[in-house]
């Protein structure tokens, strides 16, 4: 089943509903700004609030979080407020129980885990065996952190209809996997689909948003003539093929 196309009512009251809920976390934080807990700085305002709105928007019903265990759960709540307004549900995965049940505790107590499924990835089984479980996932988020995030990619099973994966943190600073063009992890590099490419100074590190299949046959992944990246800011400047 495709997504059902675009709905600006989802987008707004998942960008709302994310947007309070940073505004929480950031009283939160002042209240315990004495407190030594870690978990006291979760929310990453800029990045939740467009990937709820784009997933909600989208009408997304299959979602998909893969992260390592140090992320913190401000995408699973992006994900999981969008699933609850489309009907869908988001598979949480990663491959420490103790950072799964951080996701499965947060969520909860901002009354999302109704939304979520939790899947712990082990030796016998990484992050990308299962989500290879997966069938045709309308919107998929990877975080480019993942030591494997490249076999995590190709393991994806998109909705051959339509749909949406982003990856996080693409640019990172210090990393020994950077490829020449300064990126860590390429959806289209790795996987070579069909569709849009666009990467965004969204987060720490920017994201690559890719739409795949949405009827777009004649449609490629935009080659890349050159990447700028600056430590605030990331540009991607594309090279459409036409005659110059």
């Amino acid at each position: 089943m495709a997504m059902a196309g675009w709905s600006p009512e989802l987008a707004m009251d998942a960008y709302l509903h994310t947007l309070q809920l940073c505004k929480q976390q950031e009283e939160h934080a002042d209240d315990a700004s004495d407190s030594s807990s870690s978990s006291s700085v979760v929310m990453e305002p800029r990045s939740m609030e467009y990937i709820a709105a784009l997933a909600a928007g989208s009408q997304a019903r299959l979602l998909l979080d893969v992260a390592p265990a140090a992320a913190s759960p401000a995408t699973a709540v992006a994900l999981a407020v969008a699933a609850a307004r489309t009907g869908g549900r988001v598979a949480c995965v990663r491959d420490d129980p103790r950072s799964l049940d951080g996701v499965r505790r947060h969520l909860h107590r901002h009354g999302l885990a109704a939304s979520a499924d939790f899947h712990l990835a082990r030796p016998s089984a990484t992050e990308a065996a299962v989500v290879r479980q997966l069938r045709c996932v309308d919107f998929a988020v990877v975080d480019a952190s993942l030591e494997r995030c490249g076999g995590v990619l190709g393991a994806v099973d998109v909705n051959p209809r339509g749909a949406i994966v982003v990856v996080t943190n693409v640019f990172q600073e210090e990393t020994t996997t950077r490829r020449s063009s300064g990126r860590v992890c390429s959806y289209g590099q790795v996987v070579g689909k069909k569709g849009r490419a666009t990467v965004l100074p969204i987060g720490r590190h920017g994201i690559e948003v890719t739409r795949v299949g949405g009827g777009s046959s004649g449609a490629h992944l935009q080659p890349h003539k050159k990447v700028v990246s600056t430590p605030k800011r990331t540009f991607l400047v594309c090279d459409d093929g036409s005659p110059s």
